[in-house]
């Protein structure tokens, strides 16, 4: 009988028949030929690692974010709280787990930060590991399977995102698995369960997620198996689910009083003012996802996407819509901008609005494959059992995009550069590009698809890191520390972070235990000068986040403090008021007005090696606090 099978029926350019059953020097052959196969795959995977570990080497920091999460992790570690200001329980984080684990790092007396780029760096290797066995999984073998993983190690913002501090990859990681573990199937069903636990413990996304995977399993329940119920194997995983995920969930709700996070409430929660911010707030998110959309060069890349999608097997169909999205997609880089309802975006965006390519692109992919659906279901016909695996994959894949992608519009994207909120998306897309090289080459007779396989392979991995590389070092340039409506690069991040941990370092012997400041950042600064403080943006305010209505369409930044709710913490610092400058006297704080008539004075610190805007810092302090500080300007 026939071993080896053709998985999903493509007829993919690595995915072969062996016919007879092996034995003897037949079966030594088999095992040598198997174990080449692992090292044409190990031997890229591993190439991508490495490729990884030094394109985040070359981002290396700390976003102030970051810190916000290290001051509960040190709490933890240190009081047995998870909490920003000891003994006042606000959730001022969304990534629980994350910072669960750094404050046993913290407990261990290991450095938080250099722990936080190791784990990250982990989870990412991890992450491209799973991307080659979900190709191999549906009958790509060889280089080709490693095709995501060389994408992602070559992706900016992919490189960015494994330094920062923060728990994307992790998240990231735990969302691919449970993908992975979706598609195996019955075998996998407690994974399954724990995967989108821990996801949902690491993110609020995780439950978006366990959303999209469990309603692409009610209708293909409902489509094939003509049921509703779940069965044992989905019971499992509801139940595995539920037993890790449903005692954090009751136990935060009670420690914090509320049932989601202080950030959900500080960033969608409370009136708009004026009303229409709600709809700039789309805009703002439309805005985050083009800038992606351009930055990844994914409107180039769409023709091997719908490869990806559809090359479920050899047919003019795929190879028509492939030419009918290259043919859109050059259309809108090459036509005049007179042809388009919009006059071209700043920056050099394409002269179209956002949705119209990527409605082109929806269209010419989705189109076909719905109306093949739809007469199989009109027929009766249910898939072939061996094109299930692959078309689970692809459909979920494309689910979890359709999803995630509008919700990250509704939220306004994210306020740091290079797509840190919508990394899964990333994965999905660098294995609808291995898919579709896979596809293209499976189109060829032997022995030509191997080789064509690993062209196209080199052609397409050597292209995205040339443009990658040259968006790091755009995004890394100290000169370009500018915000794009909204959206700051990651040499501003550095920047940024780095003074307030130079601030905050300088400060720290001057500060008294009963002191109490108001910031804007609450990361680093805190952090390092081990304030007792609340932020204007009130992830650590119960009161900003709850009274405050929202008056700003910036993703995380919606809600501002008023002075009226900020003077009745009493602050001993007004930090939140403050200017960097090079020259002295030091300037009148525009802010300083309300606070100067009660009881407030401006205070200047010279700190050296601040880099933003001057080493010359000025905010508010009482009067009566007489702080004495070194570098304080008469």
């Amino acid at each position: 009988m026939a071993i080896g099978a053709d998985l999903d029926g493509t007829g993919g350019a690595t995915s072969r028949r062996i016919a007879g059953e092996p034995d003897g020097a037949d079966a030594g052959a088999v095992r040598a030929g198997a174990a080449r196969a692992d090292w044409a795959l190990w031997l890229p995977l591993a190439a991508a690692f490495v490729l990884l570990a030094w394109h985040a080497w070359q981002y290396d920091f700390i976003t102030d974010d970051a810190y916000i999460s290290f001051v509960f992790s040190r709490n933890l570690a240190e009081h047995g709280e998870l909490t920003f200001n000891l003994g006042d329980p606000v959730e001022g984080y969304t990534n629980f787990l994350w910072t669960f684990v750094l404050g046993l790092v913290a407990a261990a007396d290991l450095p938080i930060e250099l722990a936080a780029k190791l784990l990250a760096l982990a989870c990412a290797g991890v992450t491209l590991a799973t991307t080659a066995r979900l190709l191999r999984r549906v009958g790509v073998a060889g280089p080709v399977a490693a095709v995501p993983a060389l994408l992602l190690a070559s992706s900016s913002g992919f490189a960015c995102w494994t330094s920062g501090g923060l728990e994307t990859q992790l998240f990231t990681m735990l969302v691919t698995l449970a993908v992975s573990a979706y598609v195996a199937g019955d075998a996998a069903r407690g994974r399954l369960g724990l995967w989108l636990a821990l996801a949902a413990m690491t993110r609020p996304e995780g439950l978006l997620v366990a959303a999209v995977l469990g309603g692409h399993r009610l209708v293909g329940n409902l489509v094939g198996a003509r049921r509703l119920l779940p069965d044992a194997g989905e019971r499992r995983t509801l139940l595995v689910f539920l037993l890790l995920w449903g005692p954090w969930f009751t136990w935060r709700w009670w420690f914090y009083g509320y049932p989601f996070p202080n950030t959900y409430y500080v960033k969608a929660h409370g009136p708009w003012q004026p009303a229409r911010l709600a709809s700039e707030m789309w805009e703002v998110g439309g805005h985050y996802l083009a800038v992606w959309v351009r930055q990844v060069e994914l409107l180039w890349a769409a023709p091997l996407l719908a490869v990806g999608v559809l090359a479920r097997r050899r047919g003019r169909l795929v190879l028509v819509v492939a030419a009918a999205v290259g043919a859109a997609v050059a259309t809108v880089h090459l036509a005049p901008a007179s042809w388009w309802p919009s006059s071209p975006p700043a920056r050099g965006a394409p002269a179209v609005p956002a949705f119209v390519p990527g409605a082109v692109v929806a269209v010419a992919v989705l189109v076909p494959w719905l109306v093949e659906l739809a007469g199989r279901l009109r027929r009766g016909d249910a898939p072939p059992p061996a094109t299930t695996t692959r078309a689970t994959l692809v459909s979920v894949l494309v689910l979890l995009a359709l999803v995630y992608l509008p919700y990250t519009a509704s939220v306004g994207g994210d306020f740091m550069g290079l797509h840190r909120f919508i990394m899964p998306v990333f994965v999905v897309v660098a294995v609808l590009a291995g898919l579709g090289v896979d596809g293209l080459a499976g189109w060829l007779r032997p022995p030509w698809p191997r080789v064509v396989g690993l062209g196209l392979a080199a052609i397409v991995v050597v292209g995205f890191f040339v443009t990658q590389r040259a968006l790091t070092r755009t995004s890394l340039d100290p000169t370009r520390l500018g915000n794009d409506r909204g959206i700051d690069t990651p040499a501003f991040l550095i920047v940024y972070t780095e003074d307030r941990a130079r601030i905050g370092r300088h400060m720290a012997p001057c500060f008294r235990a009963d002191d109490t400041s108001i910031v804007g950042g609450a990361g680093a600064q805190p952090y390092f000068g081990r304030m007792r403080a609340i932020d204007v943006f009130g992830l650590v305010s119960e009161r900003v986040a709850h009274e405050e209505p929202r008056i700003r369409a910036r993703a995380g930044h919606t809600k501002f403090a008023s002075e009226r709710l900020l003077v009745e913490y009493d602050p001993t610092f007004v930090f939140s008021c403050y200017d960097l400058h090079r020259q002295l006297p030091a300037p009148r704080l525009p802010c300083a007005g309300y606070w100067l008539g009660r009881g407030y004075e401006q205070v200047t610190l010279h700190i050296p090696g601040l880099r933003e805007r001057g080493e010359y810092y000025t905010f508010l302090a009482k009067k009566e606090r007489a702080l004495q500080c070194p570098g304080r300007v008469p």
